[in-house]
């Protein structure tokens, strides 16, 4: 069975199957742009009965994504003969597990799986195995590429505080200064993010006044006061800027 298309949809126990009781299990190839299979949906070349060997067919998937939920299966056992061959190539695969025959004898607490099912699991499976001999098991391939999440991406050093270039035609207007920095973004790619989130706040100081004079307490103190009736006189040692 050969299926060119460009999206694939099985749902509500919809299949594709090449299975046989008796003999060899048929052959599945399929080319799609996308495949989604849920509700108990499966491709299968399972072949075999109890008392009647078969060996399980191939299956062979082309797509740019494959997905199965809810108990979705894609399978090519046999009863007492051989495991067939899936092959799977596709950018993303997702909701599937692939187990080995061990990995259901461990679920299921015995080493005899001749009634097992895959539809009995709640989780959606991709397996090749015989019921009864665990050394004829098939092959699961899955093919997808080998993408590093860090290609691509520039070392951002962590920024320093640098001098701030002030105005000073604008100096008596209030202004503010954050430095966050990364804040809130794991060291690399492959990291958790931390807990520690940025955190910016803007915090109001009590504004300074220039001293404009002096004035004497009683016990003689001198005190720099900003209003008075002795001012200091003022004299601007520095250049004066002139704004344009």
């Amino acid at each position: 069975m050969e299926i060119r298309s460009r999206e694939i949809r099985l749902l509500d126990r919809g299949v594709l199957t090449a299975e046989t009781a008796v003999g060899e299990g048929g052959n599945i190839r399929i080319n799609a742009s996308a495949i989604g299979m849920r509700d108990r949906s499966r491709i299968s070349t399972t072949a075999g009965t109890n008392n009647a060997p078969g060996n399980g067919g191939n299956i062979t998937i082309n797509t740019d994504t494959l997905a199965g939920v809810r108990n979705s299966d894609i399978s090519a056992n046999s009863f007492a003969g051989s495991g067939g061959r899936i092959e799977i190539n596709a950018q993303a695969v997702l909701g599937f597990q692939t187990p080995t025959r061990q990995d259901l004898e461990a679920r299921f607490g015995t080493e005899n799986l001749t009634e097992f099912d895959p539809q009995d699991l709640s989780s959606s499976e991709i397996t090749a195995i015989s019921r009864t001999n665990p050394n004829l098991s098939g092959t699961v391939e899955i093919n997808t590429p080998d993408i590093d999440p860090s290609s691509g991406l520039i070392a951002v050093p962590q920024p320093g505080v640098t001098a701030i270039i002030q105005n000073p035609c604008s100096r008596g207007n209030r202004s503010s200064f954050v430095n966050v920095g990364r804040g809130g973004l794991p060291p690399t790619p492959r990291e958790i993010v931390s807990n520690s989130a940025a955190n910016s706040e803007d915090n109001l100081t009590t504004e300074l006044i220039e001293a404009q004079g002096w004035e004497r307490d009683a016990d003689g103190t001198i005190r720099l006061v900003a209003r008075s009736r002795n001012v200091i006189p003022y004299s601007n040692w520095q250049t004066p800027v002139k704004c344009e």
